[in-house]
């Protein structure tokens, strides 16, 4: 599935039967002509000129995110994602009133419900998730239709704010002035969402009463 932009986070969720990032790392200092300082950023937003946009990958970072929405037919949607360096995740969330739990890791994935833990063959057999991970080449996709809105307030203080639009639905982005995304808010056909990053040192493990799926 392609990764797309931020969009494709809520765009995704629009659709799951059940469940649900953020961009720490920085280039290394290679592309270094795509990139401003923090504080070239703030001179261009106080001279009404538009910073670089130009978010840091989430791959390889440790976070915490939170979302949160309601869909155009009511239903809300309430869920956290752990994430580790690892690639591991442990998702728990609320959707339609239905409480959901699981875990994936390199090669195990294992849902849990009603306080029972079951390990699946793949993937594919969880509650799909909105893709939350997001690298250079996804960012560049979307970096020449990226609008500038300025300076406002964001769960990391103060961000410059960026707005996508396509295919009905609106993004805003809230990027701090070291590059990473502090939160995204959209809304479209599909409902209004919002999803909030926390950047933490992350450790999952497998639930220790993981049993194996039950047959017909």
């Amino acid at each position: 599935m392609s990764k797309g932009m931020i969009i494709g986070i809520i765009v995704a969720v629009l659709g799951i039967g059940g469940s649900v990032a953020y961009f720490v790392t920085r280039n290394n200092g290679e592309e270094s002509g795509s990139q401003t300082t923090a504080q070239e950023d703030e001179q261009s937003a106080e001279s009404g000129d538009a910073p670089t946009f130009d978010p840091a990958a989430t791959s390889g970072q440790d976070f915490v995110a939170t979302m949160n929405g309601t869909t155009t037919e009511g239903e809300e949607f309430n869920g956290e994602i752990e994430y580790d360096s690892n690639g591991s995740t442990h998702f728990t969330g609320t959707t339609a009133g239905e409480q959901v739990e699981f875990y994936t890791t390199a090669n195990r994935y294992v849902l849990c419900t009603a306080g029972n833990c079951f390990e699946y063959g793949d993937q594919s057999s969880l509650p799909s998730t909105p893709d939350y991970n997001y690298n250079e080449e996804d960012f560049s996709d979307f970096r020449d239709t990226a609008n500038y809105q300025g300076r406002q307030s964001c769960p990391a203080g103060t961000c410059n704010v960026w707005e996508i639009t396509e295919d009905g639905t609106t993004t805003t982005v809230f990027i701090t002035d070291d590059q990473t995304v502090s939160q995204a808010k959209t809304s479209g056909t599909g409902g209004e969402f919002t999803i909030t990053y926390e950047y933490r040192d992350v450790n999952i493990s497998l639930p220790q009463n993981v049993q194996s799926v039950p047959t017909q």
